[in-house]
């Protein structure tokens, strides 16, 4: 088998290196169950697993799953098991069709890795079989009800397991607290928060379960004060660990928002975007190098929808100080404070909830009053809507003159600082004229 291995790797495409291997490429059904043994204990278990996917059931997919339970329950090859169970994540499809029987392996080897000891790879080998359940379980191929039981279980004393597992769970628990939240998985993130190398991830998982509970808010205060708790932890992870990129995006995102509201919004903004832009280059770097699972993938692209935001917030904190005469080009500022004014479902923080109450509470006041404050603006938005094509049918341009009928006879939104929350007051307003618009991401 090995020389067939050899051969095809020889012959083969990026392409046909990416998807792996037929069953014919490793020599037909028969030679492949001659070799179950090679398989389920040799490095090439996910070998047989890419071919298992492609074959149809006329190619003995049902022995050759038989072959796959195998080596998953069995394997003692760290590299090997971790390449067998990624891909393994990727085939969804004969992830079901091995059934109970795969969940049930691949606790097991979260409890075998519980209860390691010195052996480093059984330890990692849970690890890897604690994520991949996660991407089964986030991809709907499997129940979550016994993996986030095995995860509260397994941390009841973190300090206890060993490192090499411990140091990988708090980001699988923060993913999993994300989907779940009333999983009770909060508590387990902070049992983590004892051990040295288990407190920085939990750490920087419990704030950014508490940025989801800040957005989920329906009052600038409410969503303003957990913000701002939860950018002061960001803050202080990043001051501990100058590498944890990922906290100072989130900081620096969470001051962009926060900035819109203050005399000095178009610096303020500015700097929290150029600090965004600079990390998530960084981040980029850095992970680009990395191959990593599906909720890896979605958190860069959270990150990514922060940038966005922060910058429709940059361009449009430029025109809502009082004393900006705007005397720039009129399409270019009203284009800019719309994009702002209409960003819904641009901050999506690992799970997919919109943002448009945060939206609605923390950026439509403002943008309002950029134009209340100034009645020559008001004038040139409605120039615009007559004259310009660009705005004449766009329905975020409708919808924010809308919301300023209803609000031109009455004083504008308060200040945060005032005491009266200004997302309160303007939903009052406004809830019987406006309807949330469709977002094009």
């Amino acid at each position: 088998m090995d020389e067939r291995i050899v051969a095809w790797t020889a012959g083969a495409t990026p392409e046909q290196r990416r998807t792996g291997p037929t069953i014919d490429d490793l020599g037909g059904l028969e030679q492949v169950l001659l070799a179950a043994d090679y398989f389920a204990t040799g490095p090439f278990l996910d070998h047989l697993i890419r071919a298992t996917a492609q074959a149809g059931a006329a190619d003995g997919r049902v022995e050759s799953c038989k072959i796959i339970l195998s080596g998953l329950a069995s394997s003692t090859r760290h590299s090997a098991f971790a390449q067998a169970v990624s891909a393994l994540a990727t085939y969804p499809d004969l992830a079901r069709e091995l059934g109970p029987t795969l969940a049930k392996i691949l606790l097991n080897r979260i409890t075998n890795a519980r209860d390691a000891g010195d052996d480093v790879a059984q330890a990692l080998i849970g690890a890897e079989a604690a994520d991949c359940l996660v991407q089964l379980t986030l991809a709907d191929v499997i129940s979550p009800a016994r993996l986030l039981g095995k995860m509260d279980e397994i941390t009841e004393d973190p300090a206890e397991l060993p490192v090499e597992f411990a140091s990988r769970l708090p980001r699988l628990l923060g993913v999993l607290e994300a989907h779940h939240p009333t999983a009770g998985l909060r508590d387990a993130l902070e049992r983590c928060l004892t051990p040295e190398h288990t407190s920085r991830d939990a750490a920087f998982e419990l704030a950014l379960a508490d940025v989801r509970g800040a957005l989920e808010q329906d009052s600038y205060q409410a969503i303003a004060d957990g913000l701002a708790g939860t950018r002061d932890r960001f803050a202080e992870l990043a001051a501990i660990d100058p590498a944890r990129i990922d906290a100072q995006i989130y900081r620096a995102g969470i001051d962009g928002l926060l900035g819109l509201t203050s005399p000095d919004a178009a610096e303020r903004v500015a700097t929290a975007a150029a600090c965004l832009q600079e990390n998530l280059h960084r981040y980029r770097a850095w992970s680009g190098v990395l191959s990593g699972p599906v909720w890896a993938a979605d958190r860069q692209s959270d990150l990514v929808a922060w940038s966005e935001l922060t910058t429709l917030l940059s361009e449009a904190a430029k025109y809502v100080g009082t004393d900006n005469p705007w005397y720039e080009d009129g399409h270019g500022i009203i284009t800019a404070l719309l994009r702002a004014y209409c960003a819904h479902n641009t901050v999506t923080v690992l799970t997919e909830s919109t943002a448009q109450s945060v939206i609605e509470v923390m950026v439509a006041p403002v943008i309002e009053d950029a134009f209340l404050t100034h009645e020559n603006r008001l004038r040139c938005l409605d120039h615009a809507l007559t004259h310009d094509p660009d705005f004449t049918a766009d329905p975020a341009a409708q919808q924010l003159r809308a919301a300023l009928k209803n609000r031109v006879s009455r004083p504008p939104s308060p200040d945060p600082g005032s005491g009266v929350d200004p997302g309160k007051a303007r939903r009052a307003t406004l809830a019987p004229a406006t309807r949330p618009l469709p977002h094009n991401r």
